[in-house]
């Protein structure tokens, strides 16, 4: 039996939701109930053996958006339990934000009936039932290496993580080499590796094993032989034997075409019920000449490719920009970019430093004079913007760029903007929003287009930062382009259908890097920011008269029940009694 939490501020809801469906015959005891999401998360962590939570969106002390974050950061709790969010009528665009944190999925609160409520559950049931499986068939056949059932089990992941990146003169025990041959004799020479690369900032500790699921299942349908193992935080390598149960001969078009639907398969599981991007690389077939470390390392650049593409594709060897590419220039050695960099560490000092003990060094200004010669500044973008855009375009050449050498570079000049901090006495620590350091926000982003976002707000932070007129707290917030363009469109269409989803495609950027970067630049995440928003123009309506149902539609609710219960959980005050409030005080003024 399965145990679940069931989470709501209605006591109505939770006793509904318990009674008008036969838990027991679908395999599952309700384990408790709890009122707000601070509740809900001392019950889990004392039970400590909950399988399913089920929450509402909108709760008071800790929404439900902060009690799955909050599960995503317990290392007792995370990846062990599978929520399923509650949401009022029209409140998709709020859920997104549960899927980016691990919801598998949601409940319309309009919609909830038996077959609804059933539908969702049984695929948590599912997930968890896999989960299990996986685990016992793991620990079966622990005790060897070999064919068991079509999948490939290992003792010791280590062994085959030796066997994709280590020679074989490395290796810490003969089993690998014969781990490797005995793959390769099995598999009759069509073996290949697939490298899973997924987003930084998707939180797969939480769904460590429902990715392993998922491969599984996967492959097993195919019946498709398999071994896994994972060789990064952020990678899974997957080794199998694409022309397994074919008889006869096996074209390479004919793998190729294998190969496409089941990886396809894995990639839309992963991101359908664990909202996890990933780009899968693809190895070229096995030949004898090639070891499995030189396959891993072909799927592993293959994989890479999302740097530039994003995530969503699949890139297999000879088929990728990479087959095209000219010999790799280094960004270290272009002259072109050692200008650029410099100019840009001088519009950042300012001018304003020629009267103050430091100065601009003479270099700085040849170097501003050299690459003013390179672009034409235009008249609408600064100095700084020009000098930026040019070295971006510089940089976003996948055709002679290998990402790993563009990391390095955007590393470097980090390193060189600390410095610059350090000789006028200013500190990473000083930049709201610096968070956990550069660094650490450069190592999470995973594509050109978040690094160049990322950067270019740090750039706008240390230059006010700089600034001769910058006092402290009284200077007014920068945010990167993205979240102001965002948090532009909010302010101006909050009353609209405005969602994640929408906003990111608007913005250019991923749904997961916009929902991190708003939360720490504007201080709230995107549903309660605009929650915010709408209560306090429902205030103003409320104060100038006008009826309840008309200020629930005109700010965006289309229930005007669901509008009541949020304008009592942000303000303490139901919309009617707010009114009279406001009409009292109007007429004794």
């Amino acid at each position: 039996m399965f145990k679940m939490l069931i989470v709501d501020d209605e006591p109505l809801v939770r006793l509904a939701l318990q009674q008008m469906i036969d838990w027991e015959r679908e395999g599952i005891v309700i384990a408790g109930e709890a009122s707000d999401g601070r509740e809900a998360l001392e019950l889990l962590r004392q039970q400590g053996d909950i399988d399913i939570l089920l929450a509402d969106m909108m709760m008071p002390r800790l929404d439900g958006v902060g009690l799955l974050r909050a599960l995503s950061e317990d290392k007792e709790l995370s990846g062990r339990i599978v929520p399923i969010i509650l949401s009022a009528h029209n409140d998709y665009s709020f859920v997104r934000e549960a899927f980016l944190l691990g919801a598998l999925d949601y409940i319309v609160k309009a919609d909830m009936e038996e077959a609804a409520i059933l539908s969702v559950v049984r695929k948590a049931v599912s997930a968890l039932e896999e989960r299990r499986g996986a685990a016992i068939d793991m620990e079966a056949g622990a005790d060897d290496v070999g064919v068991t059932g079509g999948v490939i089990r290992s003792r010791d992941e280590r062994w085959l993580k030796e066997l994709l990146t280590k020679e074989a003169a490395e290796f810490s025990d003969a089993a690998v080499a014969s781990l490797g041959e005995e793959l390769a004799k099995e598999w009759k020479g069509h073996a290949g590796v697939a490298v899973l690369k997924l987003a930084a900032s998707s939180r797969e500790e939480s769904v460590h094993s429902f990715i392993r699921g998922a491969i599984d299942s996967v492959m097993k349908e195919a019946e498709l032989p398999l071994a896994l193992c994972r060789t990064e935080r952020h990678e899974y390598a997957l080794l199998s034997g694409w022309g397994w149960g074919v008889s006869g001969a096996c074209s390479l078009s004919a793998l190729h075409d294998r190969m496409h639907t089941v990886l396809g398969l894995i990639m839309t599981r992963m991101q359908k019920y664990m909202n996890v991007p990933v780009s899968i690389g693809v190895s070229d077939p096995g030949h004898r000449n090639r070891s499995w470390k030189y396959l891993y390392e072909q799927a592993h650049d293959m994989a890479e490719e999302c740097y530039y593409a994003g995530f969503g594709h699949i890139f297999y060897a000879g088929a990728s920009r990479t087959g095209s590419r000219l010999p790799l220039q280094s960004c270290e050695g272009d002259e072109d970019m050692t200008r650029l960099r410099a100019a840009i560490m001088h519009e950042l000092k300012g001018a304003s430093e020629a009267d103050d003990g430091l100065g601009v060094e003479q270099s700085d200004r040849s170097a501003r004079a050299g690459w003013l010669r390179l672009v034409d500044c235009g008249d609408r973008l600064s100095p700084l913007e020009t000098a930026w855009e040019e070295l971006c375009r510089l940089l976003n050449d996948p055709a002679q760029r290998s990402p790993q050498d563009v990391k390095r570079f955007w590393g470097d000049l980090l390193w060189e903007l600390g410095s610059m901090l350090y000789m006028r006495d200013k500190r990473w620590e000083d930049i709201d929003g610096a968070g956990g350091g550069p660094h650490e926000a450069l190592h999470s982003c995973d594509t050109f287009a978040d690094t160049k976002e990322m950067i270019w707000s740090l750039l706008m932070r240390v230059k006010q930062l700089l600034s001769p007129y910058h006092s402290g707290q009284d200077a007014p917030p920068v945010y990167s382009a993205p979240v102001a363009q965002a948090k532009q469109f909010v302010d101006e269409n909050f009353c609209e259908d405005v969602n994640l989803s929408l906003l990111s495609s608007i913005v250019g950027v991923s749904e997961s890097y916009l929902s991190k970067q708003f939360a720490k630049e504007v201080g709230s995440n995107f549903i309660q920011y605009l929650t915010r928003l709408r209560m306090e123009e429902a205030k103003r309506l409320l104060q100038n008269d006008v009826k309840i149902v008309e200020v629930a539609e005109r700010i965006g609710y289309w229930n005007p029940e669901h509008f009541s219960r949020l304008f009592k959980k942000m303000t303490g005050i139901t919309p009617k009694d707010f009114k009279k409030k406001s009409t009292a005080r109007l007429a004794g003024g």
